[in-house]
């Protein structure tokens, strides 16, 4: 009697053990089917490493997952941020820019939001990502843009390629604040590369921008007029 049962459990848990298995193995192979005509319907939407083995495969018509995910039906954009979160932990800066572009026009403030942050831990990488940001509809995203933006912007080590960019936002920038904070950050920098950039500023179309440049190289020159 107790053989049998011996022989019954032995059983038993060796089936156990195969369905896991089988079960496991299909967890991590299922991926996205993608219809034949690209209009990206969903038949499978599991398997913990899906995102990286789609992004490998290139299944479907999609350049990349979040394409993909853009046209799945009841797909959320939360989702989409949580494959931006494994992403970016394993060091796949270049997917998490791409599906910040993707983002950009979410309607959820907190996916916006949660772009933002994980666009400024990438760096000066995503500084084009993160300045699409700066302009959002919602202050408290596009102000957290602006903190993460000016942040890396003013750590940038080489002197040219940081005032090329505060140059260029200062052409287009209109917040009279903001513009005041980038005016101080090239005021900051040695005194002959600031002075050439206010300079550059204060002869600027942008109005705004020129006043500011303009009190600034007075502070910086100790002149009361400016260039």
């Amino acid at each position: 009697m107790n053989r049998r049962a011996i022989a019954i459990g032995l059983a038993i848990s060796s089936i156990s053990v195969a369905i896991l298995v089988i079960y496991m193995r299909f967890l991590s192979n299922s991926v996205y089917q993608v219809d034949a005509n690209g209009e990206g319907e969903a038949r499978k939407v599991i398997g913990p490493n899906y995102a990286n083995r789609f992004l490998q495969n290139k299944q479907g018509p999609y350049s990349n997952i979040f394409e993909c995910n853009a046209g799945i039906k009841g797909w959320s954009h939360e989702n989409t941020v949580v494959n931006m979160r494994m992403l970016l932990a394993s060091g796949r800066t270049t997917e998490v820019c791409e599906a910040a572009l993707v983002l950009r026009k979410s309607p959820e403030i907190k996916v916006r939001m949660d772009v933002v942050h994980l666009l400024g831990k990438i760096g000066g990488k995503a500084l084009p990502e993160l300045s699409d940001y700066l302009y959002d509809d919602d202050p408290a995203v596009s102000r957290e843009a602006f903190r993460l933006w000016e942040g890396i912007v003013s750590g940038l080590p080489k002197e040219n390629k940081k005032t090329q960019i505060l140059l260029a936002n200062l052409l287009v920038m209109t917040d009279p604040e903001r513009i005041k904070e980038l005016v101080a950050v090239l005021a900051a920098m040695p005194r002959a590369s600031a002075v050439k950039a206010l300079i550059d500023v204060a002869h600027s179309s942008n109005p705004t921008a020129a006043e500011a440049a303009r009190a600034a190289y007075c502070r910086l020159t100790g002149t009361s007029d400016g260039p």
